[in-house]
């Protein structure tokens, strides 16, 4: 971004964000009536206070305080200096911290940034609302600033100027500083209004005298707010049109890949109506900790959408088939995939001069698979459902290794030339291609097929990119041989618990992946010293380093004991809901000392 005013306000917003809980969606409802219904990026900070003290009595907070890399640092010069950076601070404004986020932000908070119509990016102005408790604390607050900044010479004097007989406040800087003159007043209702622009001030008190409407008047907002959790930590509302502009001002890029990619976005952003993500806390239930989540939410106008996005969103709904999930998985991804609608992505992504290019590509694909049509005949009959996990591999010694399954469900045909058959051609021939190659195994690598727990396998020996079978109605891909049995063997031990996070977090979603903290951390510990090596490999850095930052994430991971993504589009496609969860254990954890 780069106006430098809307830097400042990104920087603030995401480390208020980080450092604040919220609580009781209406409680910045009268703020949002006040900001302008034009405004870029809105962040409302609601019941700062309540949430900050659930927070600090919940375990969360006292089991992440005492973490050892936390300690360190609370023990180390540097945490010696917050400390004394806060004691100054404090000093300076007459009132501790604490009081300030109770009686000065603890009900509602919400800070906007809005571009002119017509202007440009480094015209962009910020405003701040807030619904104090304490009247005379922010006014003794402010009377601080003031005074501290007028001995140092950077405030050159307070004006007062009214509007529709309501007083507000200039405050006029040195020219050396190159400060924005700055705007501000405090209204009957204690709702205290600052800004760098006397616009937006003025608009404030007219809004405030039911003169004109604000951003919580608008439709398309209303829809994203409805939409998004009661309880939430921060809400952030963001104007499709504010996104358009920064896109716009974007240098462009140069590959023909990446331009077309930027349209595709740019037509996505084009059919936006507004879009929205807020923090939620979620307390401890019977069976699990409490957690974080963080929801979006996307109004669209469907209208604008392109066909392939309308015709993915209009399907029929599934059920993940949690019962094909081992209880040695780590993680697992569910999705529902129109695979018709996929190669249609595909093509739209594809530049113009790559389309020719594409289609001989479906031209041998569709070689490959007995002759049939890829597009016609075999996309229509892959899917919907589409379920892949990652697995400890028990076969490679002492639970050494990872491998993953990828599972798809097909529409059979009777006879022997069905999709089955053209698939399994087509897997066939990809494999005896990479045999080809000298590079893999001097050339010397067999293609076989066998049977594994009553389920025939085929792969190149001795070692093999993949493994494939076919079985109850679907194409089950793996790394190895034994892990694509272990998916179709009637025997597989079925793991519930992400079944169970699912029915608590996301039930209604098709499209998402959840992963067990817990397993991998324990897989991470068991293979400590391979995995640091690796990353001191890669990141060029040694391997002490390497490892005390793997310990840092462990120690982290520890804490925690799922976290999820899930995506959700409604069958109109007129919105989509998505979520990002981190999940604590039920019951604390030992860490790594």
């Amino acid at each position: 971004m780069r106006s430098p005013v809307a830097k400042r306000f990104f920087a603030f917003s995401l480390a208020l964000a980080a450092a604040v809980t919220s609580h009781g969606a209406g409680l910045a409802d009268a703020l949002l009536r006040l900001t302008p219904p034009d405004a870029g990026v809105t962040l409302a900070i609601e019941d700062l206070r309540g949430h900050t003290q659930d927070y600090l009595a919940s375990p969360l907070a006292g089991r992440l305080a005492r973490l050892p890399f936390v300690r360190a640092w609370m023990d180390s010069p540097r945490g010696a200096s917050f400390q004394a950076a806060r004691r100054q601070i404090e000093a300076v404004l007459g009132a501790t911290l604490e009081n300030i986020r109770d009686d000065l932000l603890g009900d509602a908070l919400v800070l906007t940034l809005r571009v002119p119509p017509q202007g440009r990016q480094d015209e962009a102005r910020g405003m701040l609302l807030v619904r104090v408790r304490d009247r005379r604390l922010l006014d003794r607050l402010i009377e601080g600033i003031n005074d501290s900044q007028k001995k140092k010479g950077e405030l050159v004097r307070v004006d007062e100027r009214t509007r529709n007989g309501i007083a507000y406040r200039v405050r006029e800087f040195n020219p050396g500083t190159k400060r924005l003159p700055e705007y501000y007043t405090t209204l009957t209702d204690q709702t205290f209004a600052w800004s760098n622009s006397e616009e937006l001030v003025q608009g404030v008190i007219e809004r405030s005298q039911g003169m004109g409407k604000g951003l919580g008047d608008v439709p398309s907002f209303q829809h994203v707010r409805e939409r998004l959790p009661e309880r939430s930590l921060v809400s952030l509302f963001v104007n499709p049109r504010f996104l358009e502009a920064q896109l716009a001002s974007s240098p462009k890029s140069s590959k023909p890949s990446e331009e077309q990619l930027a349209l595709m976005l740019s037509h996505y952003l084009n059919a936006l109506e507004y879009v929205g993500g807020a923090i939620e806390w979620r307390k401890a239930a019977a069976n699990r900790g409490g957690g974080i989540i963080l929801h979006t939410e996307e109004v669209i106008d469907s209208a604008q959408l392109p066909s392939w996005m309308t015709r993915w969103a209009n399907r029929a709904s599934i059920e993940p088939a949690f019962n094909r999930v081992p209880t040695t998985a780590l993680g697992v991804a569910s999705a529902h995939v129109d695979f018709e609608a996929l190669e249609m992505v595909i093509r739209s992504a594809t530049p113009s001069s790559g389309q020719r290019k594409l289609d001989n590509v479906l031209l041998s694909l569709s070689g490959l698979m007995l002759g049939r049509n890829l597009r016609t005949e075999i996309l229509p009959r892959l899917g919907p459902a589409v379920l892949s996990y990652v697995e400890t591999n028990p076969d490679s010694g002492e639970g050494r290794g990872l491998s993953y399954v990828l599972s798809v469900d097909l529409k059979e045909e009777q006879g022997k030339n069905g999709v089955a058959s053209a698939l399994e051609n087509g897997l066939r021939t990809l494999l005896a291609i990479y045999a080809l190659d000298s590079k893999h195994g001097h050339g010397q690598l067999e293609l076989e097929s066998r049977q594994i727990q009553e389920v025939k396998v085929t792969n190149l020996s001795p070692n093999s990119p993949f493994a494939y079978a076919f079985g109850q109605g679907r194409l089950v891909i793996g790394g190895t041989a034994e892990a694509v049995a272990r998916a179709l063997s009637p025997q597989v031990s079925t793991n519930r618990s992400f079944s169970q996070l699912r029915a608590d977090y996301f039930p209604k979603a098709e499209t998402f992946l959840c992963i067990d903290l817990e397993k991998v951390r324990t897989f991470a510990e068991n293979h400590r010293s391979t995995i640091a090596r690796r990353l001191a490999s890669r990141n060029k850095k040694a391997v002490e380093d390497a490892e005390r930052d793997l310990d840092l994430a462990l120690a982290l991971m520890s804490e925690f004991g799922d976290l999820f993504v899930t995506t959700t589009i409604a069958p109109d496609s007129r919105s989509a809901h998505r979520m990002l969860g981190l999940v604590a254990p039920s019951e604390p954890r030992t860490t790594r000392p």
